[in-house]
Protein backbone atom coordinates (compact mmCIF):
# COMPACT_ATOMS: atom_id res chain seq x y z
CA UNK A 1 0.00 0.00 0.00
CA UNK A 2 0.98 3.36 -0.95
CA UNK A 3 1.18 6.42 1.66
CA UNK A 4 -0.58 9.47 -0.36
CA UNK A 5 1.35 12.67 -1.07
CA UNK A 6 2.25 15.10 1.01
CA UNK A 7 -0.32 17.87 -0.06
CA UNK A 8 -2.92 15.48 0.67
CA UNK A 9 -1.84 14.00 3.87
CA UNK A 10 -1.90 18.10 4.70
CA UNK A 11 -5.83 18.22 3.02
CA UNK A 12 -6.72 15.54 5.27
CA UNK A 13 -4.78 17.70 8.47
CA UNK A 14 -6.99 20.57 7.41
CA UNK A 15 -10.42 18.66 7.30
CA UNK A 16 -9.63 17.36 10.81
CA UNK A 17 -8.78 20.62 12.44
CA UNK A 18 -11.76 22.83 10.32
CA UNK A 19 -14.09 19.85 11.05
CA UNK A 20 -13.49 20.13 15.09
CA UNK A 21 -15.25 23.08 15.07
CA UNK A 22 -12.54 23.97 17.70
CA UNK A 23 -10.34 27.48 17.65
CA UNK A 24 -6.48 26.83 16.66
CA UNK A 25 -6.24 27.96 20.10
CA UNK A 26 -8.27 25.47 22.07
CA UNK A 27 -6.70 22.50 19.23
CA UNK A 28 -2.99 23.80 20.37
CA UNK A 29 -3.51 23.47 23.74
CA UNK A 30 -5.03 20.10 24.00
CA UNK A 31 -2.44 18.48 22.11
CA UNK A 32 0.18 20.23 23.46
CA UNK A 33 1.57 22.28 20.40
CA UNK A 34 1.56 25.88 19.69
CA UNK A 35 -1.55 27.81 17.79
CA UNK A 36 1.22 28.89 15.39
CA UNK A 37 2.51 25.01 14.98
CA UNK A 38 -1.24 24.75 14.10
CA UNK A 39 -2.05 27.57 12.02
CA UNK A 40 1.78 26.11 10.07
CA UNK A 41 -0.03 22.86 9.14
CA UNK A 42 -3.24 24.32 7.59
CA UNK A 43 -0.80 26.36 5.06
CA UNK A 44 1.64 23.40 4.65
CA UNK A 45 4.62 25.68 6.17
CA UNK A 46 5.66 23.19 8.64
CA UNK A 47 5.78 19.46 8.59
CA UNK A 48 3.74 18.25 10.89
CA UNK A 49 5.48 15.68 13.38
CA UNK A 50 4.70 11.99 14.06
CA UNK A 51 4.05 13.05 17.72
CA UNK A 52 2.11 15.55 16.84
CA UNK A 53 -0.16 14.04 13.99
CA UNK A 54 -0.98 11.11 16.31
CA UNK A 55 -2.34 13.52 19.26
CA UNK A 56 -4.19 15.40 16.50
CA UNK A 57 -5.50 12.25 15.27
CA UNK A 58 -6.14 11.35 18.94
CA UNK A 59 -7.78 14.45 20.08
CA UNK A 60 -10.49 14.49 17.19
CA UNK A 61 -11.09 10.81 16.91
CA UNK A 62 -9.25 10.29 13.58
CA UNK A 63 -8.08 6.71 12.30
CA UNK A 64 -4.21 7.69 11.54
CA UNK A 65 -4.32 5.47 8.55
CA UNK A 66 -7.21 7.72 7.05
CA UNK A 67 -4.38 10.45 7.09
CA UNK A 68 -2.08 8.75 5.33
CA UNK A 69 -4.48 7.54 2.66
CA UNK A 70 -4.31 3.77 3.59
CA UNK A 71 -8.03 3.40 4.73
CA UNK A 72 -11.21 4.96 3.48
CA UNK A 73 -12.45 4.66 7.16
CA UNK A 74 -11.83 8.38 8.85
CA UNK A 75 -13.41 7.54 12.40
CA UNK A 76 -11.10 5.59 15.02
Amino acid sequence: MKIKPRNTIYQRVQEMIWDSNKSLVKIAREIGVSPAAVSSWQTMERTISVEALARLCEYTHTNPAWVLGLSERREL
